[in-house]
Formats: structure tokens, sequence, C-alpha cells
């Protein structure tokens, strides 16, 4: 795929963990209404789904496999698939709380020791097993539409936009949170999470040269009240707030903007997926005459400039 070429409207499938399989919902309501769109943007989570549609045009395909898996043994006895958080009035900073985790598996894992000497809480087997099965093993040219994803270079800090080449390293990439995922080694870069600097593509979507967005965003914008008193609680709370501002001004550039998150979710709380898809399929269809209208809009502009 040509990275310069011009695209009219993108769909861009942001990064939120568990969350992100709203995005299994976004595009079951798309698809049951015929909305087509020219490019998907995926980024962490958003990659993954992302990918996995671009290479099927099939949602209840990628629905099932994706669903098949998180139901199996080897990811529900991973770190992936243990959590939950049922009690949201007692959910503490989602970082915060994620730590208290690695202490009460102390005795019984090996956990403090990646933490403290490896690049990532999860290891080659744990990937292996619970994330490789979730993205094709394909190349970007086997894909049956135009895709791309996002990943921030650690050396250099600069984000990237992969569209070409084989498509599980990048994608692995891109999901790869820091503290849980190693970085990803792909040519002379080392890659981690693109949601660190744009958390739902829209900076790469014009880089791109998308002209209009349509953008979902699975983040968990919830602050919890609580006093602020460690420098721990400071340091979580202060990127917590930059990250958002930073979203949130990106967001402002999007056409449409998708929210299917309405609670405070963990990001690794996959024992609610049915619940976090239907808000996925509800929140798109209450936007749904203005998709149809923008896609409509941006067909009549191609129609216009290139009579005769």
């Amino acid at each position: 795929m040509n990275s310069r070429k011009s695209f009219r409207v993108s769909l861009n499938l942001g990064g939120g963990g568990a969350r992100g399989l709203a995005h299994l919902g976004v595009l079951r309501a798309l698809q049951e209404n015929k909305v087509k769109f020219d490019i998907l943007i995926g980024v962490s989570m958003g990659a993954l789904i992302a990918a996995h549609y671009a290479y099927t045009l099939d949602i209840d395909e990628v629905e099932n496999h994706i669903i098949n898996h998180i139901n199996k043994d080897v990811f529900k006895h991973s770190l992936l698939g243990t959590w939950r958080s049922d009690d949201h009035r007692e959910m503490v900073s989602r970082s915060k709380k994620f730590l208290l985790k690695f202490n009460r598996l102390y005795k019984q894992t090996e956990l403090y020791g990646r933490l403290l000497l490896a690049p990532g809480i999860l290891d080659d087997d744990d990937i292996q097993d619970v994330v490789y099965p979730l993205i094709p093993n394909v190349r970007f040219s086997d894909l049956k539409m135009p895709f791309a994803c996002v990943a921030v270079d650690l050396e250099s800090g600069k984000p990237k936009i992969f569209d070409q080449g084989p498509l599980r390293k990048p994608v692995l990439a891109s999901l790869s949170m820091p503290l849980v995922f190693p970085p990803v080694q792909i040519e002379e870069g080392l890659y981690t999470d693109g949601g660190i600097v744009d958390r739902v593509g829209v900076d790469s979507a014009f880089i791109l040269g998308v002209q209009k967005i349509i953008a979902v965003d699975v983040s968990n914008d919830f602050f919890e009240r609580k006093k602020i008193k460690t420098a721990l609680d400071i340091m979580l709370r202060s990127e917590e707030i930059s990250s958002i501002y930073r979203k949130n001004y990106q967001l402002k550039q999007a056409a449409i903007v998708i929210k299917p998150v309405h609670a405070p979710i963990h990001w690794a709380d996959y024992h609610n997926y049915e619940s976090i898809i239907e808000s996925g399929y509800n929140s798109t269809m209450e936007k749904m005459v203005e998709i149809k209208a923008l896609v409509r809009s941006q067909k009549s502009i191609i129609r216009f400039f290139t009579k005769g």
C-alpha cells in the first residue's frame, strides 16, 4: 500500500486493552449498515482488531475467533485473563492497582523478577500463546482493504506508521503497553505502544492523507475521587491528565467521535466482553445517521471533481 495515497474516510480504532473489544460492536454496526470506509487505522488493541478485520472483512469470523481465544484456558490463566474489576466503587488507579496485583502474586510467580530485570512482564512464551493467535500471520499486501497501525520508536521517540511488510510484528509493537509487554525489534527500531503519542491514530491519519476521520475512543477517562498523598499518586495522576488532554486535543480534529466506554473498565478485564461489545454497537448506531451523511458527502465531493 502506498502511504502517500489520499483516502477520503478512515475508521480509526484506538487503544484501551479489553475495552477495545467495543471495536467489534462498532464494526458490526457499520457492516450491517453497509458503511464503507477507505482505510482502517489501528492503535494498540485497535490495531489488533483492525488488522484481523482488514484480513477477513467478516465481523462474525473476527468476533468468533477473538472470543473463542479469550475463553480458552491458555488465555484465562495468563496475566491478561485473570483480572476482574466488578466493583467499580472500589476501583483504584489502574496502574497502581496493577502493581498491587504483582505483590499478591509474588510468592507464586516470577513477576517481580520480570518487572525488575526484564523489558516486560509478559515473556516470549506468553506472547506466542496469548497474543500471536489473535494476529493473522500474513503480510499487509494480503489484506482485503488498506490498513495501517502506529507504534513508537523508543530510541528516537518518534511515531512510526506501518503499512507494508509482515503484519504480526508491527501489530504486536502497536499494542505493546510499556511495563506489560517488552518492546518489539523491527529492523533497526525498538517499538512500543503507539497510544503513547497518538491514542486514536488521528495524527497518523492526516500523515496518510485522510480527509475525514471517524474515531473510536475506548479510553477510560474516569478519575477516581481520592486524596493525592504520595509521589506515586502524583506521578500516576499527572500521566493520566497529560494523556487524556493530548488525546482530547487530537480528537477535536476528527469528523466523528464514537465513545463506547461509559463506566470504569480496567484494561485487563476481559470477563464482561459481551457488554463491552454491545456498548460499541449501540454507541455506533446512535451516530449512524451522522456517519452515513459523512460518507455520502465525501463520495459526492469525489464525483463532482471527477466529472468530465
